[in-house]
């Protein structure tokens, strides 16, 4: 288990590269420029370009216990459940696009200090570490890079 930084940023860049627009899932329904953005959006969230409006119960009652599973030492699973707000559906994206704007937040992610990271709140979990951020984010990239054999 990683998380996201300066250090370990090299070795997703890697896996990342080894993705090719027609390398198929080894479960799942996304095609790999589907999921560059849906990878997008999820780290769009800590760098304040996308929000979160959960509905008020589903955030009470299953914040805390998701938030537990994504920040937690386990690996996601496969099939995990998407959220909606993840949910991408476009078999026209164009990879290259999708791989560059996935590259440069990433790029920016790792780059954003812990100082700013610790300020930024999640829609669902409530308040986050730097370490959380990095964490869970780095095991959203690597579930998907093992979704595709990267």
């Amino acid at each position: 288990m990683s998380i996201l930084n300066q250090s370990s940023a090299p070795k997703i860049i890697d896996r990342l590269n080894n993705l090719k627009p027609d390398t198929q899932p080894q479960w799942g329904k996304m095609n790999a420029a589907e999921m560059l953005l849906h990878c997008r959006k999820a780290i769009e969230i800590p760098l304040g370009k996308h929000q979160l409006n959960p509905n008020f119960f589903f955030k009470l009652f299953f914040g805390k216990w998701i938030k537990s599973a994504v920040v937690g030492d386990k690996p996601f699973q496969k099939d995990s459940p998407t959220s909606p707000d993840f949910l991408v559906n476009d078999k026209g994206l164009d990879f290259e696009k999708e791989k560059q704007a996935l590259l440069e937040d990433i790029h920016t992610f790792v780059h954003t200090t812990d100082d700013i990271l610790d300020q930024r709140p999640h829609g669902l979990f409530g308040s986050m570490t730097a370490h959380e951020w990095r964490k869970g984010q780095w095991k959203h990239l690597d579930h998907h890079w093992r979704q595709f054999g990267v």
